[in-house]
């Protein structure tokens, strides 16, 4: 296999950052379904060591975890290898906390109480996937 093909094989990452477990599974779950491979972690202070660690094509992050919150993970971003990287913010918070949100960079907001799962994750897909 050429390596242009193996780019273009490659299965995007998504970094799931969600302190509720079921949450967490629920979005691992809906996020393999339509394509996407996973990591997870249940805190904001461990997405940002995977974010030293690694890139992805994607994070999906709560605003409200413990030891680090998602403001904590957008503000130190920056010094991981996903500067870049699209951030999709699932909050319960309201408009104003998302609007402080893509203020700090995050690329979409969905509030969870206005979404289903399922077009947070097709919202997603759509971005990625051009």
């Amino acid at each position: 296999m050429s390596r242009m093909e193996d780019i273009n094989n490659h299965q995007k990452t998504i970094l799931v950052v969600e302190d509720d477990k079921n949450l967490n599974d629920a979005m691992q779950r809906g996020l393999k379904k339509i394509g996407f491979a996973t990591e997870v972690c249940f805190d904001g202070q461990q997405g940002l060591n995977k974010m030293k660690e690694k890139t992805y094509d994607g994070i999906l992050l709560d605003l409200m975890m413990p030891i680090k919150d998602g403001f904590d993970v957008l503000a130190e971003r920056s010094a991981t290898k996903n500067a870049s990287t699209p951030v999709y913010v699932l909050t319960a918070l309201g408009e104003e906390k998302c609007e402080h949100a893509r203020e700090m960079g995050a690329k979409k907001t969905f509030v969870k109480s206005q979404m289903s799962p399922a077009e947070v994750f097709e919202s997603i897909r759509k971005d990625l996937e051009g």
